[in-house]
């Protein structure tokens, strides 16, 4: 029985998280789901950023679905981000975040985008000087070579063999050059591999966005690939974090800050249902993972939509689509979603 710990989060979060709920007990069985509480639904009920409760099943989970979460700022002016307190729990070191058009007519993309982590205060410190501040960032070969590892073991599985190494020569050389040694001893014979400065990897990509399978960036440079590749195949809230660790993996679905809140009940569930599907990747459930992206792959292609992708369809309409297409799959036990 595998534990997974679900976290609903802040706002519309609730309502897209349960879909992802529904989808992982469509699709898998043993799978035991307990529910969390982090940042303000957690500080409200125990005036901590997360509960013991949370705590101890955090301990015992092999995965975790994260909705949206707002970060809380305490009466000095500290800002409390409950996702970093996940992060540091589960002993956190990479993040990929899958990146996949789903638009019919747009282009046809599927890219996971690879980064390690770095911790403020720990690998990057800012100190106030006189007159400025001075940056300082360590760089952790630990970092790098766990990353790539487990990007390899993926995509060998996936089978994705094309993959960009983006680094940058003209702003932090040594750095660079070590992230560039790191990768040349790990993807080898079998891949189709190409080092390239990330201001020459961001033309590329918005030229030629299907070019490669993969991208595994240097720290510094992984929010700019994001946004080259939200702004490709429809914006970041369509594309989950995973961030794996050593006992676990997190699966986060992004926000959506500027969302109305009167078009709650609007909100696109994609990331949400993507975050299911990952999850199940990370615990070795292939089977029922790629059924549910091949179901989210089909309701897109039949033209439904919510309005942020020009459909006009609410949250519940467009997961009864989806389940519907899941079902067709072979997995009969998709529910039936309702309501508004």
């Amino acid at each position: 029985m595998d534990t997974v710990l679900v976290i609903p989060g802040d706002g519309f979060g609730p309502s897209v998280v349960d879909i992802a709920v529904k989808t992982l007990e469509a699709v898998s069985t043993g799978i035991d789901l307990i529910p969390g509480e982090i940042g303000y639904a957690a500080y409200e009920k125990s005036t901590q950023d997360i509960t013991l409760e949370t705590l101890e099943a955090l301990a015992e989970s092999k995965g975790v679905l994260c909705g949206p979460c707002r970060a809380r700022t305490d009466d000095r002016g500290k800002t409390h981000d409950p996702l970093d307190i996940l992060k540091t729990h589960m002993s956190l070191f990479a993040m990929m975040r899958r990146f996949k058009s789903y638009r019919p007519g747009g282009p046809r993309v599927a890219l996971d985008l690879w980064a390690s982590i770095t911790a403020v205060g720990r690998d990057t410190v800012e100190t106030a000087e006189l007159g400025g501040i001075t940056l300082t960032k360590y760089v952790r070969t630990s970092n790098y070579d766990r990353t790539m590892g487990l990007a390899y073991s993926i995509m060998k599985v996936h089978s994705r063999n094309r993959i960009a190494c983006i680094s940058s020569d003209d702003i932090f050389p040594e750095s660079s050059r070590l992230f560039r040694e790191e990768f040349d001893s790990i993807f080898g014979e079998g891949f189709e591999t190409e080092h390239m400065n990330v201001a020459e990897w961001s033309e590329d990509a918005v030229m030629h966005p299907e070019r490669f399978d993969a991208v595994i960036c240097a720290d510094l440079y992984s929010r700019m690939a994001a946004g080259v590749m939200a702004g490709i195949t429809g914006g970041n809230h369509l594309s989950p974090y995973l961030y794996p660790g050593e006992k676990g993996s997190l699966l986060y679905t992004n926000r959506i800050d500027d969302f109305p809140k009167d078009r709650a009940a609007y909100a696109n569930p994609t990331a949400a249902i993507a975050s299911a599907a990952m999850l199940m990747q990370a615990m070795g459930r292939v089977p029922g993972a790629d059924a549910v992206f091949r179901a989210l792959e089909e309701t897109y292609a039949e033209g439904s939509a919510t309005p942020d992708m020009g459909g006009n369809l609410t949250t519940a309409e467009f997961a009864d689509r989806f389940f519907r297409h899941l079902r067709t799959l072979s997995f009969i036990r998709a529910p039936h979603i309702t309501g508004g």
